[in-house]
């Protein structure tokens, strides 16, 4: 009887309607409820915790960057308490995409003509001696990002700057942002480069369920390598 009542409560503010044989099945307010829930995502908000928690793990530099325009945007970042550390300067806000891992992730998930139109606008111009400056080189690296979920780079904005990047998507399954770990190459960060890519990919999942997406299926990307709209030429 109890469920009976809360059934019938369901039915009576559109959340469920009756169906055939008997059963209920969900009604359009659910559907709005989820539009109004997933519009009111904020992508700074949900994610802000996790930074504050992998900064505490890492103590390194933890970032999230969007697209914007051409261009790489840092949404939000926290920095490293460590006394060389790499630091978000103010000029750097707004970043290449081929240069440096959150650039290249992001840019790896857009479709293939999207990449072809910013490189005609853009180039690939080099910024340090480790810059992908090559069309053939950029390829293989979106190939194997797409393949893998994960962008490594040494030194290719930022001299003596490693990061590792891995993909936030939202209820879309859309790449919307790429959360980074950074750190400076002094010593051996051997450590570092085995560990903070797991470490970063998990993260970034569980911020991607807190925007509705489903983890469990591998996203076309990843399991094909390729993109809907052709080949990267």
């Amino acid at each position: 009887s109890t469920a009976a009542r809360l059934m019938a409560t369901l039915e009576s503010v559109n959340m469920l309607k009756r169906c055939s044989n008997r059963k209920y099945c969900l009604d359009g307010m659910v559907m709005e409820t989820a539009r109004v829930f997933l519009s009111n995502l904020d992508l700074k908000a949900i994610a802000s915790p996790y930074l504050i928690e992998l900064n505490k793990k890492t103590n390194d530099l933890v970032s999230i960057n969007v697209i914007r325009g051409d261009k790489r945007f840092c949404l939000d970042y926290i920095e490293s308490s460590h006394p060389v550390r790499y630091v978000v300067e103010q000029d750097h806000i707004y970043s290449p995409l081929h240069a440096g891992a959150p650039g290249k992730l992001l840019l790896a998930y857009l479709p293939d003509n999207k990449i072809e139109e910013i490189i005609k606008r853009t180039g690939l111009p080099r910024y340090t001696n480790n810059t992908i400056t090559k069309r053939e080189d950029l390829k293989k690296e979106i190939e194997s990002i797409r393949k893998n979920g994960i962008a490594i780079s040494k030194g290719e904005h930022v001299k003596h700057a490693c990061t590792v990047s891995a993909p936030i998507r939202d209820y879309k399954d859309k790449v919307v942002a790429a959360l980074s770990i950074s750190w400076i190459m002094i010593g051996d960060t051997s450590v570092k480069e085995q560990t903070y890519p797991k470490m970063v990919k998990e993260v970034a999942n569980s911020i991607s369920r807190e925007l509705g997406y489903h983890i469990g299926l591998p996203s076309e990307h990843e399991s094909n390598g390729k993109s809907r709209d052709g080949p990267l030429n």
